[in-house]
Parts: structure tokens; sequence; C-alpha cells
């Protein structure tokens, strides 16, 4: 009985397909993240307005932060929010949806691991819908969470004044950073601010807001500790830069993440299957200030500067796999071929 060559072919052509598909996944789903990342509420196809406070959890091997997007239905992510402590059944985020334009969203958490690689996850789709003429320029609320940290000390730098800020620090062990904060709008209580995390010691550095002189000061920061870096202006005379120590926020009654580790730590993900965003409306040209983009966000890691690394794609190697299994297949195809030829 003679063989046929074409069936070596197409098993050939649909095992390439299939590992080609493989190697197409960008984004996982949120229960595929790994450890414990969903949202629960708001929830999925969920229609929001005003102050919106968003529970889930984010507890995950080699925590380092994690980080909440908006993703339209065209354009750049926006940030909501950062926290540097685990989650689990608790409040991930509080964001005033009145600064985004109305429409369709994709939520999105990002997973960042201590050296900076990151994964990011699925969550619900939800709809703004504010009955405003145009997103408000400031939120009401500071939309990260300031829990107290497992290994370092947690920072939060607010500049007050009505100028640009640029401040620095930097301690004996090596730990450095500069930042820079916009100036504090005019009739709003809100001041622009940054959050991160530095190890243990002292700290020393200079605050200086556009057209002031450079404030010198210096602190001591200890692990597990939260403190308030506040910048008035020179306006403000002895109070023109202050440091506070002050209390973590409170978690919610029903979040563990405070008290066992994440990994051994079980919640069950609700189910959050992303919907078509083809009717969504993309944001204005001119955000308002509230909202960064996803390639720099409104907070920064100082420990270990934030690469935007993502995990390596799979997909050189499936197309070396396919093409080896190409070669092997169809050079035994043409073997066959060759065989039938002579038989003949």
């Amino acid at each position: 009985m003679k063989s046929h060559p074409l069936r070596y072919t197409l098993i050939a052509a649909l095992a390439l397909l299939l590992l080609l598909g493989l190697g197409k996944e960008v984004l996982v789903s949120a229960q595929e993240a790994g450890g414990n990342v969903f949202i629960t509420t708001p929830a999925n196809g969920e229609a929001v307005a005003g102050l919106v406070t968003v529970t889930g959890s984010a507890a995950f091997p080699d925590f380092l932060k994690y980080e909440i997007f908006l993703k339209p239905g065209k354009g750049d992510l926006l940030w909501v929010a950062t926290t540097y402590a685990p989650v689990i059944n608790g409040n991930l985020a509080r964001f005033d949806t009145r600064t985004y334009q109305n429409g369709t969203y994709q939520m999105i958490i990002r997973q960042v691991n201590s050296d900076s690689n990151y994964t990011e996850a699925l969550g619900p789709t939800i709809t703004i819908d504010n009955e405003l003429g145009a997103p408000l320029p400031y939120p009401e609320v500071e939309p990260s969470y300031l829990y107290m940290p497992e290994k370092y000390a947690l920072v939060r730098l607010k500049n007050c004044s009505g100028v640009d800020l640029e401040f620095d620090y930097a301690s004996a062990a090596g730990s450095a950073n500069d930042l820079k904060l916009k100036a504090k709008g005019q009739d709003t209580t809100y001041c622009p601010f940054e959050d991160f995390v530095v190890n243990p010691g002292e700290y020393r550095g200079t605050a200086t807001g556009s057209g002031e002189k450079a404030y010198t000061y210096a602190f001591q920061a200890e692990v597990g500790k939260v403190y308030e870096l506040i910048y008035n202006g020179e306006g403000a005379g002895r109070n023109q830069f202050i440091v506070n120590y002050i209390q973590p926020d409170k978690r919610a009654s029903s979040d563990t993440g405070g008290t066992q580790g994440p990994i051994e730590a079980v919640a069950a993900a609700p189910t959050q299957t992303p919907v078509p965003l083809a009717g969504a409306v993309a944001p204005a040209a001119a955000e308002p200030a509230s909202v960064a983009p996803a390639e720099a966000p409104a907070q920064s890691n100082s420990i270990l500067p934030a690469t935007g690394q993502g995990e390596t794609s799979g997909l050189p190697f499936v197309l070396i796999g396919a093409a080896v299994l190409l070669f092997v297949v169809g050079g035994g195809a043409l073997v066959v071929m060759w065989r039938s030829g002579i038989s003949a």
C-alpha cells in the first residue's frame, strides 16, 4: 500500500498553527495570573459614577506592589492606584470616576515583583457614567491606600504649594532618587502626591519649589512605618516642609493581607469575562491632572526603579520548535515520496 505524503504535510501545518496560537497570549485573566489577584467590585459590566471603592485581592509570590489601571477601547492605560502591601479580600483602591471621560473601560491589575518585572491581569469591564459636561480636573480622594509595608518604610510625598516641586533624597546605604510633582491646583484641597518605599535608615535631601530656595531636610525611616512629607512653599514660613509620621490606613475587617502570608491565603476569584470595548469612548487628548499614562504612572518605586519589563515572550521558542517539526515531518514525507518513486 502506497503512503500519502499529503497527510504528513497537513499534520505539520496543523501543528504549526497550534503552536503559533499558543504563543500569542499577552494578557491573562485575573484567575490565571498566579497567587490571589482579582477584583470583586465593581462587578463585570457594572455602571459606576462618583467615588468608587475597588475591592478584591492582590497577593502573590515575591510581592513588591500592585497597580490598578483603566484601559479604554483605544489609547494608553490610565493609572488609578498603587499600593505597596498585599490585600486579601479587602479594599484595593478608591478613585473618583468624575476625573475620567464617560465610557467603557477594562480594569487591569499589574502585579510587580521585587525585580521590577510585572504581570498584568484582566479585571472586570466597567462603564463610567457621570452626569457632567466634562471631567473634573482634580479628584476628591487620594486613590492609593497606605497600608503598613512588610519590609520597608512607606513614604507619601505631597506638593501642597502653588508651584512645581523638585525633590531628592539619599541615604548612606545608597538608596536614592529624584522626584517631580506638579503644583497644587487652585480651588481644590487635593495635593499632587507620590508614594514610594525606602530601606530603613537616615535620609537627607532637598525640596525645591519652582522659583524658590531649596529647603534642606533629614528624617529617619523605620521598617513598617508610614511617613508623610508635605511641601507647602516658601510662603508657609516655618511650615515650608513638614515631615510627619502617620498611622497606616485601616484595612477592611475581611482583609487578611496584613496577618497571613499571601501564598497561604485562599480567596475565590469571581468570574470576569472581558467584554469587547468596541463602543468605548476614548479619553480626550488633554487628560485631567489626576490621570497618568501607564508608561509614566503617578507613583513609582524608589527601591527598585520600575523598568517596565514584562514577561519574556515564548514566541521565538515556539517558532523554532515549529520549524524543527516541519523539517522532521517534511523530510519524512520527501523520503516516502522518493521511495514510492523507486518502487514504481
